[in-house]
């Protein structure tokens, strides 16, 4: 409503991009772990978790990747402000992906009390940065998007604090994907 239907049509691209990705990432990361995890326990579930996770990195790049390069495909044409938009994006995807992940794990677990907490805790503090940026009329796409992805120091510190849950073998990576 502050930065107009122009920059709602261009919050509205990155938004598509950032949900094309994420049905994406649903299908090759976090179904196959929902759907395993339930039957492992102690270190086969940690290396499995630290698999699925390091699987969720490597989607994350590439995925961005192809983002960015779409953005530098834009400006190039002469569309910069599709250019910034997607170019913002890509920090904003990375940061809800990582925030899916924890959920996924969360869930998986059966973990609800503890989805909704980190839910409360990472749309208060997104809403709160975008609220400011419409209350000081800062708002646009690209700095909506870049608000959220401010929010990823909160699932990285979730997976900080419960890095215990996690054992990175990199001899079970590509095992763990097929």
């Amino acid at each position: 409503r502050y930065g107009g239907r122009e920059e709602l049509g261009y919050y509205t691209l990155g938004l598509s991009v950032y949900l094309f990705v994420y049905a994406l990432a649903r299908s090759v990361v976090w179904t196959p772990y929902t759907k395993h995890s339930p039957e492992l326990t102690g270190a086969e579930l940690a290396g499995f978790t630290g698999s699925c996770t390091a699987h969720l990195g490597v989607f994350s790049v590439a995925s961005t990747a192809v983002v960015g390069l779409t953005a530098a495909a834009a400006g190039l044409a002469g569309n910069t402000a599709i250019a910034w938009t997607l170019l913002a994006a890509v920090p904003m995807m990375a940061a809800m992906l990582l925030r899916e992940h924890v959920r996924r794990l969360c869930m998986a677990q059966m973990d609800f009390v503890g989805v909704l907490a980190f839910d409360s805790v990472v749309s208060l503090a997104q809403v709160s940065l975008i609220v400011s940026l419409a209350v000081s009329r800062r708002i646009d796409a690209a700095s909506a998007f870049l608000a959220i992805a401010l929010t990823v120091v909160l699932p990285a510190a979730w997976i900080a604090m419960n890095r215990r849950d996690f054992a990175f073998a990199p001899s079970r990576f590509r095992g763990d994907w097929l």
